[in-house]
């Protein structure tokens, strides 16, 4: 029985001007054939009609790397169809195990062409997957009435793992704080709870449901197209399916006035 050989290291296989090659000096050695190799490889090239440039090429010392041989030898760059010819014409075990190799070493190259032909049609295109991950961002933006640092935000979550920049600042239209803080330093003696009530009252705010991960009915306020005069949606930093409404300071005692809630202090 032969002897099984290690397929990824039986005769090496290299690349010469795009195209996978054997070098003829490797498979000599391989089929351990009597002839000196100059007079072998000679002797096949005219026994057998192979054409230069078309079955093999004859690379001068200054044109090969130092994978492909010596300092100061010819060496044969030789197709993979050359070299199975001339493992069979061998007519030994070597040269029968070298042929089945050479099939085998198609056969993978073959199968590996075919997966990544496959993967990149499974696979959706960079472009396809920016605009898919844009049309996302617009719709939740939409939804939700993000402001510009959160669409900024939810447009970096799509293009880092793409590898793609994104500006690292948005313009701010004001001081933006939550209704608690501006609450406090107005000094008015009500809670957030009855400010967002009286907002959604009057169409400043709006009460959203969403269902939990455990399916439970979760409500969070977003700030309505009425509303955003006042202030902005944020990105909840502890809940990024929610948004977090904030208000301009500059506004606070404005939009206090419009919800019929009398000042205590002027900020």
């Amino acid at each position: 029985m032969a002897e099984f050989y290690n397929m990824g290291e039986l005769i090496p296989i290299r690349e010469n001007n795009g195209q996978r090659a054997v070098n003829a000096r490797d498979l000599h050695a391989f089929l351990e054939s009597k002839q000196d190799f100059s007079t072998w490889i000679k002797n096949r090239i005219e026994q057998y009609g192979f054409i230069e440039n078309q079955d093999y090429q004859i690379l001068a010392p200054q044109n090969y790397g130092a994978s492909w041989g010596g300092n100061n030898r010819v060496e044969y760059a030789l197709s993979i169809d050359m070299a199975k010819e001339l493992s069979m014409v061998e007519r030994t075990q070597k040269g029968k195990d070298a042929r089945s190799y050479f099939i085998s070493c198609e056969k993978i190259a073959s199968n590996k062409v075919v997966e990544e032909q496959n993967k990149s049609k499974r696979e959706p295109s960079l472009t396809t997957k920016v605009r898919v991950g844009l049309e996302w961002v617009k719709g939740v933006s939409e939804v939700l009435n993000l402001n510009d640092s959160s669409k900024l935000s939810l447009i970096s979550k799509v293009a880092a793992p793409l590898g793609l920049p994104t500006p690292d600042y948005t313009p701010s239209h004001g001081i933006l704080k939550s209704a608690t803080e501006l609450l406090k330093e107005t000094g008015l003696s009500i809670s957030a709870q009855a400010f967002n009530q009286r907002a959604i009252q009057k169409g400043i705010l709006c009460d959203i449901k969403r269902k939990s991960s455990k399916g439970k009915d979760k409500h969070f306020k977003s700030i309505t197209e009425s509303g955003r005069s006042y202030g902005e949606n944020q990105v909840n930093p502890n809940n990024t399916k929610e948004t977090q409404p904030l208000w301009y300071k500059e506004k606070f005692n404005e939009l206090l006035m419009l919800l019929d809630f009398k000042l205590a202090r002027v900020l």
